[in-house]
């Protein structure tokens, strides 16, 4: 009989061991024999939605199906904009989400409004619990597990396209954000409660407008204080392809081009794509890839980083397995520290051709003999 897969050892010890009327996922970690919650790490960095014991949504679908912070930008349309439609009819299709565009606006204003994208009569139940108050045939107050988006009130309810924007929701605001986007400090069931990560326009609460960044893919909310009246931008944690997240006093943007003094490193596990620091420390990177103290300029290849050019005042010495930024003094015996303003400081063979040395000489030095 064939051994089994680390994958199928785990669903074998989680079927026998695991209660299915709890939100657990089976086999979540490959050679981890356990069940795992859904709804906190280390599950929840593997699953989306749990049921009877198993995974019924990983999160790798849930990050598929947007594809990145991209898909927003042309979106398609689910809803057909009629300007002079009647009853139940939609007036404007301008709530994205994902690849496709939902009702924002319905006609009959007195009547409908979107609720989980369509028009919907919202005088009557079950739509009145979920859009309260409304006007002009968009929601602007939001009840029960619904929460405001766009001009419609959405459930997070599987198969409803709020699922896209929002895990749970309750009194009619989201809660618990989406991958992609994140819930504005301070949030009532009358604002928007979420942001996509690359909405650059960002959405107004209490006074403040909250913002993503171009190309985010993942992100965190802002962190800030309540009341305080400015822009606040969210955090990217990942950035949708070919982009790398760049952070530098802890603003974070999405790049193609790192720019001088950093280097492109993706991760082995998550293939989380950063821009990392020529001169950093670089801690808990794999591949390794930590940098070298004072570097300016550098390459990245085979979990080794090798300096370029040095910071201001340093000279780049290279040997045989390393590449380091010194003082001029520091360039050793054989060598002799020359300066150069564009290409960069280095430590030279006093033998080197064509580099300022002098043919087949052994030692050398750039102060008086003595």
């Amino acid at each position: 009989m064939p051994t089994p897969s680390s994958s199928q050892t785990a669903a074998v010890c989680c079927i026998t061991g695991c209660s299915a009327s709890t939100p657990v996922l089976c086999g979540a970690l490959p050679a981890r024999c356990g069940c795992y919650d859904a709804r906190a790490a280390p599950g929840s960095g593997v699953c989306r939605e749990a049921r009877d014991g198993a995974c019924v949504r990983y999160k790798e679908e849930v990050r598929a199906e947007r594809a990145g912070a991209g898909e927003a930008r042309n979106p398609r349309t689910a809803c057909t904009a009629e300007p002079s439609g009647g009853a139940g009819s939609c007036n404007t299709c301008e709530a994205p989400i994902g690849q496709t565009n939902y009702c924002s606006k319905c006609n009959e204003p007195d009547t409908y409004a979107p609720v989980d994208g369509v028009c919907e009569n919202v005088g009557t139940a079950p739509s009145s619990t979920l859009c309260t108050v409304y006007t002009d045939g968009a929601c602007t107050e939001c009840g029960s597990t619904s929460f405001l988006y766009r001009g419609g009130c959405y459930q997070p309810n599987e198969g409803k396209p709020g699922q896209s924007l929002c895990v749970l929701a309750a009194g009619g605001v989201c809660t618990q954000a989406a991958d992609g986007y994140f819930i504005p400090t301070g949030v009532t069931n009358t604002d928007q409660s979420v942001v996509a990560c690359d909405d650059e326009a960002g959405v107004a609460v209490g006074g403040s407008t909250y913002k993503g960044i171009a190309n985010c893919q993942e992100c965190a909310a802002p962190d800030v204080a309540p009341g305080a009246r400015a822009d606040k931008v969210a955090t990217c944690t990942r950035c949708a392809d070919p982009n790398y997240l760049k952070t530098v006093s802890g603003v974070t943007t999405c790049v193609t081009d790192c720019g001088e003094g950093y280097f492109k490193h993706t991760a082995t596990d998550s293939s989380l794509k950063t821009c990392q620091s020529c001169s950093g420390t670089n801690n808990n990177l794999d591949p390794v890839g930590a940098g070298v103290a004072g570097c300016a300029a550098c390459t990245y290849d085979s979990n080794k980083v090798t300096c370029t050019k040095c910071g201001t005042g340093k000279y780049l010495k290279t040997t045989s397995d390393s590449t380091t930024c010194v003082e001029a003094s520091g360039c050793g015996s054989g060598v002799f520290p020359r300066a150069d303003d564009k290409a960069g400081n280095g430590c030279v063979p006093c033998g080197e051709a064509g580099s300022g040395s002098i043919a087949d000489c052994a030692e050398c030095s750039l102060l008086p003999y003595r």
